[in-house]
């Protein structure tokens, strides 16, 4: 195959930088499928433009095709009705097109003689309003002007937006587009083999429908396309009127920087990216808590938000529907989220049989309060007082002192000598003078995230035992006596 297509010509294509980051992106991906078709082409982002290189594909009409199916298919030619009148010219000047965007010199003459459609004003006009509008306040003067570019550069940035996702925000719809990770000296391969056309909403509003779409895509693609931040815009009837980058930088650097695709950072994003998507049409507060707090700490990936997003997963574990808070639950996932949150710290064995025998401790207490009724799924709602007794204690020793009274209360449940680690005498003193400030809260912090996920793991075993005819239930009983098979 190669070598067949070593004959094919090639083409070399240069979209120029605008600095604005909605119409840069889209102009990128339409001229990647406008002038190279289904093959792939590489991209290069040089100081002042894009560089594509591929082999050549001409096929207008078919471009136009897909171009009007896409646009009606999602409602957005009713927000321009010259949007579809400008497409009927792609057949007649897609060698105007195509001669714009491979002759650099072309650029500098080209008459900005088309009206750029309202969807696409704002996007040139309005990014001043967008996260990033400290960037843009010189753009923003030419408010209110008729806007007009060059026909390829606006028909380029109808093809981009046809290829971007689509999302909510409250009662706006949003695209979004992966700009690639494409610096000098490293080019990437764009392709159709690259989908992101995807529709998702959810329900929680703000934030949380941007970030799940965002993971989403990076959940299909983010392992074949270096992805360096999202571009979006936000619409609504009268058309765009926001746009900007979403401002997921944080998460893409640490995403890119784990060569393995089975590392723990890509894995916890994905579960995340998973647990939206699952959720995104509930309707109930608590869903809509978790989602939001789950969104926030991968906008803004800090202690705080860890903090307040394990807040909102222990609701869940002993709510309604503890399964909306099975995520985190591999035995790398604990190192990802804190390497996610540049928590410092590294949980030791000890802490962690610790942990371990904490949740134990917990699901015994949860039995006995409940009675041993053996709800569904495994209730865990007996346990909540407890828990929360360690997710607000002030100090370290006040940390300590609460874990002895828990599993205390635990080998009084029942015959379970296993769960007092260490001696309360000497064994967890020393660590006290360790553990203040913030150096508490991120070891409180990574510890109960190890709680988390031994619950997460013991109601998986107990769903799954209720499940055989034989009533087997030895991984459930291991974690509940304080064990760990990961």
């Amino acid at each position: 195959m190669a070598a067949l297509l070593t004959g094919l010509p090639r083409r070399r294509a240069y979209v120029r930088k605008t600095g604005l980051p909605f119409y840069d992106a889209a102009r990128v991906w339409g001229v990647s499928r406008l002038l190279f078709g289904q093959s792939t082409c590489t991209v290069m982002e040089r100081a002042d433009r894009w560089e594509l290189e591929g082999y050549a594909v001409n096929r207008a009409p078919e471009h136009t095709v897909w171009l009007r199916t896409r646009l009606t298919r999602r409602g957005l030619e009713r927000i321009e009705a010259t949007t579809l009148q400008e497409l009927d010219r792609l057949v007649s000047g897609y060698d105007e097109v195509m001669n714009y965007f491979t002759n650099p010199w072309q650029q500098a003459q080209a008459k900005a003689d088309t009206n750029v459609s309202r969807y696409l004003e704002p996007a040139l006009l309005q990014a001043s309003r967008g996260y990033e509008s400290w960037n843009y306040r010189s753009l923003a003067s030419t408010f209110g002007k008729q806007v007009k570019e060059p026909f390829a550069e606006v028909v380029a940035a109808t093809a981009g937006i046809c290829l971007g996702g689509l999302g909510t925000s409250g009662n706006d719809r949003l695209l979004v587009l992966p700009v690639p990770d494409a610096e000098a000296g490293s080019p990437v391969a764009l392709g159709p083999f690259l989908r992101f056309d995807y529709e998702l909403q959810h329900r929680a509003g703000g934030i949380v429908g941007p970030v799940a779409l965002a993971l989403h895509i990076l959940r299909q693609i983010g392992d074949l396309l270096p992805v360096r931040e999202f571009a979006y815009a936000r619409f609504g009837p009268r058309g765009f009127y926001e746009s900007g980058y979403l401002g997921l930088g944080t998460v893409l650097r640490h995403w890119q920087r784990e060569d393995d695709r089975d590392g723990p950072i890509r894995q916890i994003l994905r579960e995340v990216a998973h647990s939206l998507f699952i959720t995104r049409y509930r309707d109930d507060p608590a869903t809509h808590d978790l989602a939001r707090a789950q969104a926030m700490f991968v906008y803004d990936p800090s202690l705080v938000r860890l903090e307040t997003l394990l807040k909102e997963r222990a609701r869940h574990l002993w709510g309604d529907r503890p399964a909306q808070a099975s995520f985190w639950a591999g035995a790398d996932s604990v190192k990802g989220v804190l390497t996610l949150a540049s928590v410092q710290v590294e949980v030791p064995e000890q802490l962690r049989r610790l942990a371990s025998n904490v949740a134990g401790a917990l699901l015994r207490v949860g039995k006995q309060r409940d009675g041993d009724a053996g709800k569904g799924e495994g209730s865990l709602k007996g346990v909540a007082g407890w828990y929360t007794r360690l997710e607000y204690a002030p100090t370290a020793e006040r940390f300590f002192r609460e874990i002895e009274r828990l599993t205390t209360r635990a080998m009084m449940a029942g015959e379970a000598s296993w769960y007092r680690t260490w001696s309360p005498a000497g064994g967890w003193e020393p660590i006290v003078g360790q553990w203040t400030g913030r150096r508490f809260r991120e070891m409180r912090t990574a510890f109960l995230l190890e709680v988390q996920r031994e619950l997460v793991r013991a109601m998986w075993q107990r769903g799954k035992a209720d499940q055989d005819s034989d009533g087997a239930s030895g991984d459930a009983e291991l974690v509940e006596n304080g064990g760990s098979n990961q």
